[in-house]
C-alpha cells in the first residue's frame, strides 16, 4: 500500500504524491487543478502511457485507486497549461517538492555531508535531462503545428475538393465541429478571404476529414451529382 505525502502551497494549493521505486508520482487531479486544467481526463488521455498510471493509495477513507502522473507526465501537463503561473508551479515542484520527496524517501538512510552533496547533484542532473527531453518534445510538436497551417481549407473549399454538396446551415454546423476539434487537439485555426463572407475560418485537413466523414456517415451531406 502506498501512503500519500501532502505538499501545501499558498499559490497552488495541495499536491499529493507517492514515491515508487525511487520515482515520485503525483495525484493527477491535484496537478490539473493547480494548472487550471478543467478537463483532467482529456489532459491525461494526451499523455504517453509511461507518463501516467493508476495507483492504489492509503487514504483516510481506506484504500483508493487514483490517477497519477510521474515527472515526465507532470512536465507534459505544465507545457500544455495556459496558466501564466505554470512555470512557477514547475519550479516549486522541481526545487522544493521533488527534493523533499527524495530526501525523506530514497535518501532516508544516513548519509555523510559529502554523500548528500553527491546525491543532490545526481538528482539535479536527472531533472535537467528530463527537462531537456521534454523541451525537445515540445519543439517537435511546435514544428509539426507550423506545417499543419499549409494544409488548411475552409468548409466550402474542402467540400468542393471532395465533390460534396453542403448547404449554409450544415456548413455552419461543420465549422463549429471543426473549430472545437481543432482546439481540443491543438491544431491552429486560420482565416482566409472569402468573396461572400469577407473572411472565413480554415482548418487542417486532418480535422476536416474526420468532421466530413462523420457527417457523411450521418447523411448530413452527400456527394454531388
Amino acid at each position: 500500500m502506498n501512503t500519500l505525502t501532502v505538499f501545501d502551497n499558498n499559490q497552488f494549493g495541495r499536491v499529493r504524491s507517492v514515491l515508487i521505486e525511487d520515482e515520485p508520482w503525483f495525484v493527477a487531479a491535484d496537478v490539473c487543478r493547480a494548472l487550471d486544467i478543467s478537463n483532467s481526463r482529456q489532459a491525461l488521455a494526451r499523455l504517453d502511457e509511461d507518463e501516467k498510471g493508476v495507483i492504489s493509495t492509503d487514504t483516510p477513507g481506506g484504500e483508493q485507486k487514483m490517477a497519477f502522473v510521474n515527472e515526465p507526465g507532470l512536465y507534459s501537463l505544465v507545457m500544455g497549461s495556459r496558466k501564466p503561473e505554470a512555470r512557477d508551479f514547475k519550479r516549486w515542484i522541481t526545487h522544493e517538492v521533488i527534493p523533499s520527496i527524495r530526501k525523506t524517501g530514497a535518501y532516508a538512510v544516513a548519509l555523510s555531508p559529502a554523500e548528500q552533496l553527491v546525491a543532490q547533484a545526481q538528482l539535479l542532473v536527472e531533472q535537467e535531462k528530463r527537462l531537456a527531453a521534454m523541451e525537445g518534445k515540445v519543439k517537435n510538436m511546435e514544428a509539426r503545428l507550423e506545417t499543419r497551417v499549409e494544409n488548411a481549407f475552409s468548409i466550402a473549399g474542402y467540400a468542393s475538393l471532395r465533390g460534396l454538396n453542403v448547404d449554409v446551415n450544415t456548413a455552419n454546423l461543420l465549422g463549429k465541429k471543426a473549430a472545437a476539434m481543432s482546439r481540443e487537439y491543438g491544431y491552429p485555426i486560420s482565416t482566409t478571404p472569402d468573396p461572400r463572407f469577407g473572411k472565413v475560418n480554415v482548418y487542417h485537413t486532418d480535422i476536416l476529414k474526420i468532421v466530413f466523414d462523420e457527417a457523411l456517415g450521418r447523411d448530413l451531406i452527400r456527394y454531388g451529382r
